[in-house]
């Protein structure tokens, strides 16, 4: 499958609000409408999850999509506010203007479409380098861009498209044949999203979730960035302005805009699924400070009579160590 080039579109967009973009990434916000798969990208020098993959192309199948021939790359894929996603209207050429008909033309954006999701997937990554995906997804995406290759079959039975209540039976059908039959329309990719859920009835629910929480979490990535961007620039104003280089200083300047971007997202993991606390067994409070009161052995073996540790048995021979048993016994009373 082709890589991603992870270049910007560069193609202006109306129904976004003015913004101001940095060499570093960041750009001074005035509270978009919409955001582009691409900037999100960008902003957090990674590509996105499983998850948020499961979802932005559920939404994309579930949005309108009129006036929409093909998805070029992850700036034709915009997220909403709301957590809707749309395809972005590209002018037509004269050449592209002759008849296609419907089934076709849903055919190459559902297959243009899983082209755009698996560079999202890939992006960043090295020429050398290839993502491992679940099967579950690796296989929605192979059925998606192999629509061309099989549509003729699948567009001659236009009831399955409806509802396409017979899934199960077309997978079995797949693994005694030995072979994956396309998916070439959004209501079929929008069922195999659904199918992985424990209740398929709210895969709208939750695919919309996962993609309104990317749209914020990205904003508010953003504006932290853009905080740190300001608090280098006063740092560096202030250690010329004293001709001293302070080592925090240089520390928090070497960070670069990849190493912010990972720790926001290990925060937001955190907060999302919860920190597991170590258990804290209740002490006696004293008022002296115990690393001084005691030296480090006596802290430990301090430890070791209050059974704060659980120590692992040693098999050893009872000849050799009955002396050493001894004296361990006498040094602990």
């Amino acid at each position: 499958m082709a890589r991603s080039t992870n270049k910007s579109s560069g193609d202006g967009d109306p129904r976004v609000t003015a913004s101001t973009e940095h060499g570093d990434g960041t750009r001074d916000l005035a509270e978009p409408r919409e955001l582009s798969l691409e900037e999100v990208l960008k902003s957090y020098e990674q590509p996105i999850n499983e998850e948020q993959a499961w979802a932005v192309c559920y939404q994309c199948c579930s949005g309108p999509a009129q006036g929409v021939r093909r998805v070029k790359d992850p700036s034709s894929i915009l997220l909403h506010r709301d957590g809707t996603v749309c395809l972005r209207q590209e002018l037509r050429h004269h050449e592209d203007t002759d008849g296609h008909c419907p089934q076709t033309a849903e055919r190459q954006l559902v297959q243009s479409l899983g082209v755009a999701i698996y560079g999202a997937l890939d992006w960043g990554l090295d020429d050398s380098e290839e993502r491992e995906l679940s099967p579950q997804l690796e296989g929605l995406i192979e059925r998606m861009v192999g629509g061309s290759q099989g549509g003729d079959r699948s567009a001659g039975n236009g009831t399955t498209d409806e509802g396409y209540s017979g899934q199960e039976e077309e997978e079995e059908e797949e693994e005694a044949e030995g072979e994956i039959r396309p998916v070439c329309t959004f209501r079929q990719v929008m069922a195999l999203c659904a199918s992985r859920l424990a209740n398929p009835s709210l895969a709208p629910e939750h695919y919309q979730a996962v993609c309104r929480a990317l749209f914020v979490e990205t904003l508010e990535l953003q504006t932290f960035l853009i905080k740190i961007r300001d608090a280098k620039e006063m740092l560096k104003k202030i250690s010329t302005e004293d001709a001293l280089e302070d080592k925090s200083t240089a520390e928090l300047d070497a960070l670069k805009h990849r190493d912010w971007a990972r720790l926001w997202v290990q925060l937001m993991k955190e907060l999302r699924q919860g920190v597991k606390l170590k258990k804290v067994q209740e002490q006696p409070f004293n008022t002296l400070p115990t690393e001084f009161s005691l030296t480090p052995f006596e802290m430990l073996m301090q430890d070791i009579r209050a059974r704060r540790f659980q120590l692992r048995k040693v098999m050893v021979s009872q000849k050799k160590n009955k002396t050493k048993q001894y004296r361990n016994e006498k040094s602990l009373k």
